[in-house]
């Protein structure tokens, strides 16, 4: 059994652009970064909230 699911998703230009630039400079997936990205916004405790933001 996965411990992960697999999902596609479709971005507006600028975003694709934007989150391959931080994958470049981070050294780091476009999976790491899209799921750190959901952590931020679906669980209070991952960070700051989104009013902090």
């Amino acid at each position: 059994m996965r411990s992960t699911s697999t999902f596609t998703i479709s971005l507006p230009p600028a975003i694709a652009r934007a989150l391959e630039k931080l994958r470049k400079s981070e050294h780091r997936t476009r999976s790491e970064l899209i799921r750190e990205a959901l952590r931020f916004y679906l669980l209070p405790s991952a960070g700051p909230s989104r009013r902090e933001l």
